[in-house]
């Protein structure tokens, strides 16, 4: 198989040993140095209600959007996001464009737990309402 001469990128995606999505593209041009953002977020989870905040870098210019999804649904636009959950594991995906046109992504799985520490914030685990969470036992 020949290809025909251009830029071709090559996205590789995996999940680690944790659960979270990486996504590894590489490619070089010779008459363009712009680099692809690189997604990334925080999460803050207090009972049901989760808010993940970007901390998205784009080397070479600005992040101009920010679409987030949960299991494929859109959930919101922006920076920052908050979001009322069901109990469970809920993964979220962050997708940011920049002044470019080149996207990046980042995906986490957030667990989510009523009365207690899902992925950060509460004052612990309801443990007669979660006996199996880590922090009953």
């Amino acid at each position: 198989m020949t290809a025909a001469a251009g830029n071709y990128y090559i996205g590789v995606s995996s999940y680690s040993g944790n659960g979270n999505f990486l996504l590894e593209v590489s490619g070089s041009s010779a008459s363009s140095s712009n680099k692809l953002p690189v997604a990334s977020f925080t999460e803050t989870c207090t009972d049901l209600n989760c808010t993940f905040s970007d901390t998205s870098k784009d080397e070479d210019g600005t992040i101009v959007s920010w679409n987030w999804t949960e299991n494929g649904q859109p959930i919101g636009s922006g920076e920052k996001v908050s979001v009322n959950f069901k109990e469970g594991l809920h993964t979220v995906l962050l997708t940011v464009t920049d002044n470019d046109g080149l996207t990046g992504l980042h995906e986490t799985t957030a667990t989510v737990l009523k009365g207690g520490d899902g992925g950060g914030g509460g004052s612990g685990p309801d443990c007669s309402a979660n006996p199996a969470h880590p922090k009953c036992k």
